[in-house]
C-alpha cells in the first residue's frame, strides 16, 4: 500500500468541492442570522477570525465524511470494482480490503462527531438537548451509509447521492443558525434550502452521467472527461449563490476551489 493508492481511495481530488459546499452553506447561515438582525449567544461570537476558523473545521469534518463515503464505497464494490474497473485500488491489491474497511469507519465516524460537536457548542442552551446541527450530522451520515448500501440494488438510489451534498450545505448551516433563539420563518431558510436543492439535482445529473458511462447498453453522454468537468465545476454553483447574497469575497475562494478539483484531476482520478 502507498500514499496515492489512498488518495486515490478517498477520490482526494474532489475535496475542493466539498469545502466549497461547506462554505457556503456556513455562509448562508450567517447570511441569514444577519439578515434577521440576530445576536448570536454561542461561544463562537461573530469575529471574523473566529468564523473562518469554524468554517475550515467544518471543511474538515464534511472532507472526513466524504472521503470516509469514498472508500465505504470501493470496499462494498470491490467485486464488481474487479470486473469493471480492476485499476482501483482495492481490486489492484494496492490497498488491502481490511485496511479500507477500518479507514472508512474511522473517517465517517470523526466527521460526524466534529459536525456534532461544532453543532453544540454553538447551540443556545433551549437547543442543547436536540440539537439541529446533531440532527443534520446523523441525517448526513446515515444518507452516506444508506447510498452505499443499496446503490448496486436500485438505480433510485442516485437520489442519496445528490441528497448527499445537499445535507453538507444544511449541516454546516445549521451550526451558525443554532447561535440564534430567532423562530427563523420558511423563507428566511429558503437562502439555505435553496442552494441545497440546487446542489442535490445537479450531484444527482452527475449520477446519471457517471451510471451510463459503466452502461454499455445505453451509451454514455462523452466519456469520464465529461463527468470530471462537471464535477469540477460545481463550486461555481457555490459562488453563483454568495455572490446573490452579495457575499462576494466568499465566492472568490468558491472559484479557487473550482481551479483546485480541475488541477487534481490530472494528478488523481476523481470518479
Amino acid at each position: 500500500m502507498n500514499l496515492r493508492a489512498l488518495l486515490e481511495l478517498m477520490r482526494i481530488s474532489n475535496l475542493p468541492t466539498v469545502w466549497s459546499n461547506a462554505l457556503m452553506g456556513w455562509m448562508a447561515g450567517l447570511y441569514v442570522c444577519s439578515t434577521q438582525a440576530t445576536e448570536t449567544s454561542g461561544p463562537w461570537g461573530s469575529g471574523t477570525g473566529t468564523a473562518v476558523g469554524i468554517g475550515m473545521l467544518l471543511a474538515l469534518a464534511m472532507s472526513m465524511t466524504y472521503t470516509g463515503g469514498m472508500v465505504m464505497n470501493d470496499y462494498l464494490d470491490r467485486a464488481v470494482d474487479s470486473l469493471e474497473r480492476p485499476t482501483r485500488p482495492i481490486p489492484s491489491g494496492r490497498v488491502r480490503p481490511k485496511t479500507a474497511r477500518s479507514l472508512a469507519v474511522l473517517l465517517l465516524a470523526g466527521g460526524f462527531v466534529l459536525t456534532v460537536m461544532l453543532g453544540r457548542m454553538s447551540c443556545v442552551p433551549s437547543l442543547q438537548v436536540i440539537c439541529p446541527t446533531t440532527v443534520m450530522a446523523g441525517v448526513l451520515s446515515l444518507t452516506v451509509v444508506l447510498y452505499n448500501l443499496l446503490h448496486q440494488r436500485h438505480w433510485l438510489t442516485v437520489i442519496l447521492m445528490g441528497a448527499c451534498r445537499g445535507w453538507v450545505v444544511l449541516a454546516c448551516a445549521s451550526v451558525a443558525i443554532a447561535e440564534s433563539m430567532f423562530p427563523f420563518s420558511a423563507a428566511t431558510w429558503g437562502w439555505v434550502t435553496l442552494p441545497a436543492g440546487v446542489l442535490m439535482l445537479y450531484t444527482l445529473a452527475i449520477s446519471i452521467v457517471a451510471r451510463r458511462e459503466v452502461d454499455p447498453k445505453r451509451g454514455g453522454f462523452g466519456g469520464p472527461k465529461t463527468i470530471m468537468n462537471m464535477i469540477a465545476a460545481m463550486p461555481l454553483l457555490d459562488a453563483a449563490w454568495l455572490v446573490g447574497m452579495g457575499l462576494w469575497p466568499a465566492s472568490l475562494v468558491c472559484v479557487a476551489c473550482a481551479i483546485l478539483t480541475k488541477l487534481g484531476h490530472r494528478r488523481i482520478a476523481g470518479s
